[in-house]
């Protein structure tokens, strides 16, 4: 009787030089989030944070893509390490967003009903500056030794690589047994088809989730073809890439539009209501709250008019979205998805 022969068996750990590809990408995005920092201690501190939280986002949809490359417990550390960053700046980014967009709108409100507005803006800065004061100290803290724990983790990973191991959503992370543009082509229509799956939300002004869900995805989607645009980068595959990168970020910017009212509309709203609650009721020595001077009414018109243009603007803006994506952004995806399918499998670049 035979011996049954048995097959070698597989190396499940990634190449030394997919590791290098992925330490070359992550690197370069850390690079500009430090360059970002000075200006945000010393500089113009609103674009600081601005330049800061983007490009935490942009090294994390990074190190997110390429965690299968280094060892799990070292790496997960210091993905937590980005992620408070991104969190730290991002309190204060969004009170930024919301002040800024209100600002130039109450300037269009008749000079006596922009009281409350400004006493929204006031408190909204004052907010601003609390979560600024506590986003500092980690904006102080994010120093070049985020680039030597970088290193440390590579060269961690070229010295004992890692063993591949099967992760959440596979689809959409970096396999480092595939060559650069088989993952590209994988992960990037993965991407697309996760984009593409809240498709119906065209049709539905009112699913406010779904919306501000497909803006993240949208998101992820451009950050994915940031990490992957040296593959497009012979005359052929250029102009369809720019195109698709602009068209990505025109889905970006339009739904971007939609969630900045959706959120704004119910801070107005509570502002709004709070203010009317001085004019009924009991007061402190618990009498009955009689008179009309208690309230800001032309304040509080000017709360509602505010409204009542976020309402229209919403409304403006998703009828430029159902268009835009029939005219420039739905071809712009499909021109997208012929470009990945046809990527050939090279081999791996040492960099980025």
């Amino acid at each position: 009787m035979s011996k049954k022969t048995s097959e070698p068996k597989k190396d499940l750990r990634p190449s030394s030089d997919a590791i290098a590809f992925a330490t070359a990408t992550i690197r370069v995005r850390l690079e500009r989030l430090l360059k970002n920092r000075e200006e945000t201690l010393t500089g113009d501190r609103a674009r600081g944070v601005y330049q800061m939280r983007v490009w935490s986002r942009r090294s994390r949809a990074a190190l997110d893509t390429f965690m299968a490359c280094f060892p799990e417990k070292e790496f997960s550390r210091f993905t937590k390490e980005i992620k408070r960053i991104t969190h730290a700046l991002g309190a204060a980014r969004d009170l930024d967003v919301i002040r800024e967009g209100l600002e130039e709108k109450a300037k269009r409100l008749l000079p006596r009903e922009r009281g409350l507005a400004q006493a929204l803006l006031t408190s909204l800065e004052a907010q601003r500056d609390e979560k600024m004061e506590l986003a500092l100290p980690v904006v102080e803290n994010t120093t070049e030794g985020l680039l030597r724990t970088l290193d440390e983790i590579s060269r961690q990973a070229q010295k004992k690589p890692p063993k591949i191991k099967p992760l959440p959503q596979m689809e959409t992370h970096f396999l480092p047994l595939q060559s650069v543009d088989e993952n590209a082509r994988r992960i990037l229509l993965a991407r697309l088809s996760l984009l593409r799956s809240y498709e119906s939300c065209l049709s539905d002004s009112e699913k406010v989730t779904e919306l501000h869900e497909m803006r993240i995805e949208a998101k992820r989607l451009r950050y994915t073809l940031e990490i992957f645009a040296s593959r497009f980068g012979d005359e052929e595959h250029r102009p369809g890439y720019e195109a698709a990168l602009l068209g990505v970020k025109g889905l970006q910017d339009r739904l971007g539009a939609i969630h900045d009212a959706d959120v704004t509309v119910p801070l107005l709203s509570e502002f709004l209501a709070k203010s009317l609650q001085n004019g009924y009721g009991q007061n402190e020595n618990e009498e009955p709250i009689v008179g009309t001077q208690n309230v800001d009414y032309a304040g509080c018109a000017g709360l509602i008019k505010l409204c009542l243009r976020e309402q229209i603007s919403r409304q403006t803006a998703f009828t430029d979205f159902q268009l835009a994506w029939q005219k420039e952004l739905n071809p712009a995806l499909k021109e997208l998805e012929t470009l990945c399918e046809n990527l050939t499998t090279n081999a791996i670049p040492p960099s980025n």
